[in-house]
């Protein structure tokens, strides 16, 4: 007798309706984090995980399935395409720990550049998937999109980690905000009370401090990274928002809202 690749694995008891949740709800959000080998294992469980929910309709477990959703924060937009070669490649010299030769193509230029490069994570933002990694024997550590890989190799030797490199503390330094200063601002502004509503719930850091004014609106005073996001999230509030200090932010910001209006025309 033989069994099949596709076929939906025999369990002893049967999958019951919890397990099969979960694996149906792995397989829609968490498929794209795992290496091309192991969804290859877990595939027809994930098969069959849909067949056990899809055979009782009107079971609670189902319809739970049915009413739950993840939406991105930002702006929806499709993400961009990745070649499948090249993930399953990447997903196993990060798998295998190995170094990799990849060719890449910045954004906005034709040239292709080829670099040994060593992985040491891979992180998901929003839609885009960035492969964090040292390039030949530099010990900084840079982010490539994935998209934007033109062909990756892996090599039959050991990838080299910088000295004291993890991952978690690299994103908690602001990494993905786009590090504009390595010293972070000390950052004072006005809010509208509906746009700082969300900051009673979500503070911007540890210790941000929330004072209500008089005239209905409220100052926020937080010792944040200096980034890229930071301003994008000034600038997102509008008229909503009054930087007051640093000073030079406050002029950064109004001079880029100010070129911003002009755009418009009196």
């Amino acid at each position: 007798w033989s069994w099949a690749r596709t076929a939906h694995p025999f369990d002893i008891p049967g999958m019951d309706l919890h397990t099969a949740l979960a694996f149906a709800l792995a397989d829609e959000h968490l498929g794209h984090l795992l290496p091309g080998t192991t969804l290859g294992y877990l595939r027809p469980h994930f098969e069959h995980a849909r067949s056990v929910l899809d055979s009782l309709d009107d079971n609670e477990l189902t319809v739970w399935r049915q009413s739950v959703r993840v939406l991105p924060s930002g702006m929806p937009m499709a993400p961009p395409t990745v070649d499948t070669e090249i993930l399953e490649t990447l997903h196993e010299g990060l798998l295998h720990r190995r170094r990799l030769q990849i060719q890449y193509r910045r954004r906005g230029d034709n040239v292709v550049k080829e670099w040994p490069a060593n992985p040491v994570g891979l992180v998901h933002r929003d839609n885009i998937a960035y492969l964090v990694a040292a390039l030949h024997e530099y010990d900084n550590v840079v982010q490539l999109a994935l998209h934007r890989l033109v062909s990756v190799t892996m090599l039959n030797e050991p990838r080299r980690v910088p000295e004291g490199f993890d991952l978690d503390a690299y994103i908690a330094s602001g990494a993905f905000g786009y590090v504009l200063s390595e010293t972070p601002l000390a950052l004072v502004a006005r809010l509208h009370a509906s746009a700082a509503v969300r900051l009673f719930e979500s503070p911007l850091s540890e210790d941000q401090g929330l004072v209500e004014l008089d005239d209905g609106c409220v100052e926020v005073r937080a010792t944040v990274a200096d980034t890229a996001q930071l301003r994008v999230w000034l600038r997102g509030h509008g008229p909503l928002c009054e930087v007051i200090g640093p000073v030079s932010l406050r002029e950064e910001i109004a001079g880029q809202l100010e070129a911003a209006a002009d755009l418009y025309g009196p």
